[in-house]
């Protein structure tokens, strides 16, 4: 990014603008995505995701409601930070959030994609599996 540019502070934009550029084959654009958009990945991933943090199920139906029907961006999404969240805090998640998730899962249907590509394991919470796995498509 050159001298006097501004970094949008928006994580949501943040977040798909670091994922277009670590995914570019230019070297460049991966510099600068690790250089000038860490902080955005950082935020979701790290921040948002870890800390279980208010408002952790709108951040994630934002990011999947800006990139629509971009099924690349929606299966990143949903492997990444909405696999953290439901896999590795599952159990440490309230019922509140967990209905809030499971909720915009059945009515948006870019937030669904993302849910779908969560991979579950055998020691993942079944009582969380069991609410999320119903959105894979049949087999």
């Amino acid at each position: 990014m050159g001298v006097g540019m501004t970094v949008d502070p928006n994580p949501v934009s943040g977040y798909w603008t670091h994922w277009r550029l670590s995914t570019s084959n230019d070297p460049d654009a991966k510099k600068e995505a690790q250089r000038d958009w860490w902080w955005a990945w950082e935020a979701v991933d790290g921040g948002a995701i870890d800390a279980n943090a208010d408002g952790v199920a709108d951040l994630l139906v934002a990011l999947a409601d800006a990139v629509p029907g971009d099924e690349a961006a929606l299966a990143y999404l949903g492997a990444g930070p909405v696999e953290t969240l439901l896999r590795n805090r599952g159990g440490e998640l309230s019922p509140k959030l967990l209905d809030r998730l499971e909720g915009a899962a059945r009515r948006n249907p870019n937030f669904r994609i993302a849910v779908r590509c969560v991979w579950w394991g055998d020691d993942d919470d079944p009582a969380v599996v069991a609410r999320f796995q119903k959105f894979a498509p049949p087999l």
